[in-house]
């Protein structure tokens, strides 16, 4: 009688499994949720009269839920300021994007490394980096623009396109 019992036990559950569908890390409102595109390759320009400078960035976004998104940054860049520095900067960032639609607000902190010449002679330290900004992003598009202020990018606006 034990084992009778077991074996409907065991039956009916294997019936269950076989004919209900299980998410267990998905559900269906999420499979209709278009996500952000998660390799960002973006150019910033911050043209102003006392600091120029140009920067190349790779994000990563690494995290994304609703309307939060958190990202990952490194990028390479150059700058001159009026007629004294200039210099080349390594930085690498971690960030969040908050907003749902295609518009959404940028943070980042990190550190970089600034090479600056300085009266002829070479200055290498290690700097911040922290931005805040707007970032332009549709989920199903490719072009992203940025623009804010930060440092060592100064007050920029840049362009990208996501894979």
């Amino acid at each position: 009688m034990k084992q009778n019992l077991t074996k409907i036990a065991f039956t009916f559950y294997l019936v269950f499994v076989v004919c209900n569908s299980m998410n267990s890390q998905t559900t269906s409102s999420d499979n209709n949720l278009k996500l952000l595109k998660k390799n960002i390759f973006h150019v910033s320009l911050a043209p102003d009269v006392a600091y120029n400078a140009v920067h190349v960035f790779y994000d990563r976004i690494i995290y994304e839920k609703n309307n939060i998104a958190a990202f990952a940054r490194v990028g390479y860049g150059g700058w001159h300021t009026l007629l004294v520095n200039s210099g080349t900067t390594v930085v690498g960032q971690g960030g969040i994007l908050i907003g749902s639609q295609n518009g959404r607000f940028e943070a980042a902190v990190g550190a970089g490394f600034m090479k600056q010449t300085q009266n002829s002679s070479a200055h290498d330290k290690t700097v911040p980096a922290i931005n805040i900004g707007y970032r332009s992003q549709k989920r199903d598009k490719h072009f992203v623009f940025r623009t804010g202020i930060g440092y060592p990018e100064g007050i920029y606006a840049g362009f990208g396109y996501a894979l």
